[in-house]
């Protein structure tokens, strides 16, 4: 559980750095296809063409690969919508590029664009939640790290407690069983000092 924890806050924050990427492939391609329509000659529709088509190829891969590394349900359920919200605004992005190539559909095009708008909105809207369920998922592991390691320091200063206790009693112990036999040694020598030299120290072992 602590493993998994770890890996959370890492997989949340790439999770926004990728759905930032997302969005900025999503608004790159919004701007192109305005250049397309105020393009004024074939060489640079056709330039604001491959752009487009660029803009849209990279979105699909950038989209690929964060779903590769998504194994949340609810994370993948909203990679699925957002994928959703691409498909409708590229159906509407490529007639605005069918129209904005043929130079007397250019009022066609343009109202097109503005009729494309709630679609990018929306695509815009579902990146958005996307980016705050990755920002509260990295506050959660985070926050579960943290108890993780007030667990684990708790328990550590209870190890540090008990092993300090069994210390001292074994300390304790010791000093019990060296005391009798040091008090007669100490007594036989001050015997022996006075010159009574017949004292005896009584040794028994325990083994």
């Amino acid at each position: 559980m602590l493993f998994r924890s770890l890996a959370g806050p890492g997989d949340a924050g790439q999770g926004v750095t990728r759905t930032s990427e997302l969005a900025d492939s999503a608004a790159q391609s919004r701007r192109h296809m305005l250049g397309l329509i105020l393009a004024g000659s074939a060489a640079e529709r056709q330039g604001y063409t491959q752009r487009l088509e660029l803009d849209s190829s990279l979105f699909v891969a950038r989209l690929l690969a964060y779903s590769a590394m998504v194994h949340r349900e609810d994370t993948r359920r909203l990679l699925g919508e957002l994928r959703a919200k691409w498909d409708a605004y590229q159906t509407a992005q490529d007639e605005v590029v069918r129209l904005a190539n043929d130079p007397s559909a250019s009022a066609a095009a343009m109202l097109a664009r503005r009729g494309s708008m709630p679609l990018y909105e929306e695509l815009r809207d579902a990146s958005t939640q996307l980016v705050k369920h990755n920002v509260l998922a990295a506050a959660r592991a985070h926050q579960a790290i943290k108890s993780a390691i007030d667990r684990a320091h708790f328990w550590i200063s209870i190890l540090v407690v008990v092993a300090a206790g069994l210390g001292i009693a074994v300390a304790f112990a010791i000093t019990r069983m060296l005391a009798p036999p040091v008090r007669q040694i100490e007594a036989a020598v001050r015997a022996m000092a006075h010159g009574e030299l017949d004292s005896e120290i009584i040794y028994t072992a325990g083994d």
